[in-house]
């Protein structure tokens, strides 16, 4: 088959395999190897012991390109931008045609399609002068992906995917005020004792933390 004649998805892959070969020259041994998978989700060349010790430690998901990753790259190309002084909503327009380049490129993973709908549901919000809500936008993210393809209800990386980010957008915020309150009024009580600064912040970073978890 001549390169004129493949299909968009196969134009994709012949990118991501392009992308993967310079990632892994630019970065030698396990560490481009490792790159490869978490940015453009090749596992192929990872050895067996590092899936081994990856699954040991409880990390393997961090080796699957996800929503974590597609936050963490876009955050970075957000901060990017804003640093170059450009408006918001040219801002938001470049970082959606981003996010669909990303996605793209890695083939179109459920977790990443999730996360990338969401993002574009948050920057529409954004773009029309309206709050954005996580619920709202997981929701919409899932409506979007089952009307397209209707038996994607059935596959285990869109229940596993939606039903967990579906936890930390409803508990998490239940979780963390119960903490702060909770540490709010120890610092009432204790505030006579001349209580540190620095304890302070450690009591709001455990709320923090466990509230997040």
């Amino acid at each position: 088959m001549s390169k004129n004649n493949l299909s968009f998805a196969d134009k994709c892959k012949s990118l991501n395999s392009l992308c993967c070969a310079k990632l892994k020259n630019s970065i030698k041994g396990d560490g481009g190897k490792l790159a490869a998978a978490m940015l453009l989700g090749d596992k192929s060349a990872i050895p067996s012991h590092i899936y081994r010790d990856f699954s040991r430690s409880g990390l393997s998901h961090y080796l699957a390109v996800s929503g974590l990753h597609v936050s963490i790259i876009t955050g970075v190309v957000s901060f990017i931008l804003l640093n170059l002084r450009i408006k918001r909503s040219y801002r938001n327009i470049l970082l959606a045609l981003f996010a669909l380049g990303y996605l793209c490129l890695l083939g179109f993973p459920i977790s990443a399609l999730r996360s990338v709908a969401m993002l574009l549901t948050v920057f529409i919000a954004y773009s029309l002068g309206d709050s954005s809500d996580a619920l709202s936008a997981l929701g919409l993210a899932a409506a979007m992906l089952t009307i397209i393809n209707p038996c994607v209800v059935f596959d285990k990386s869109f229940i596993l995917s939606f039903c967990a980010t579906l936890g930390i957008v409803a508990f998490m915020p239940i979780f963390h005020s119960l903490l702060s309150k909770l540490f709010e009024s120890k610092k009432q009580d204790e505030s006579e004792d001349g209580k540190s600064f620095g304890k302070l912040i450690f009591q709001r970073s455990v709320s923090f933390f466990f509230g997040t978890l």
